[in-house]
């Protein structure tokens, strides 16, 4: 077995995501949302996950519709997601740049295995759909963020710590 140096490794790793979501992040510039490490803040405040105030009554669907993006891209499906992408998204996000950001996560992470229950929140006229799935090597938090025409406004993918 390989011998890792594990603070390098995940310094290494930290890095990657990082440029990950600064590409995937340009993609939603118009989106009130700011990325901190471990949560999305809007206007100041953290979201609540399943408040029954602040989910849309779409929930259901929602979560059904996040679920499929991940299933996609564990499938290498890329452009079957951005089928679903609202204009700006489509314009910035083309599924090549999808593919590679993908396969950033996937060579740090090994293969995807499984995705955990969804967890839905909303913030002013979007709603988000959070996912932690599971990898060979690690965890990500995906989160797919949904416009008020319920398409896809925007695709984080997070580590995990």
């Amino acid at each position: 077995m390989p011998h890792f140096n594990t603070s390098r490794s995940a310094n290494n790793r930290s890095v990657i995501f990082a440029l990950l979501l600064l590409m995937l992040t340009t993609a939603v510039a118009n989106l009130p949302y700011i990325l901190y490490p471990n949560s999305v803040v809007a206007n100041g405040h953290a979201p609540v996950a399943d408040s029954a105030t602040s989910v849309t009554t779409n929930a259901i669907e929602i979560k059904a519709r996040a679920k499929e993006v991940v299933e996609k891209l564990a499938a290498g499906d890329f452009e079957g997601i951005t089928t679903h992408f609202n204009k700006q998204l489509k314009e910035t996000l083309p599924p090549e740049k999808l593919e590679q950001g993908w396969n950033v996560v996937t060579q740090q992470l090994g293969s995807f295995e499984s995705q955990g229950p969804p967890q839905v929140t909303s913030r002013e006229n979007m709603s988000g759909v959070f996912i932690t799935c599971k990898f060979e090597r690690g965890s990500a938090r995906i989160e797919v963020w949904f416009d008020s025409q319920e398409l896809i406004a925007g695709l984080w993918i997070k580590p995990v710590n």
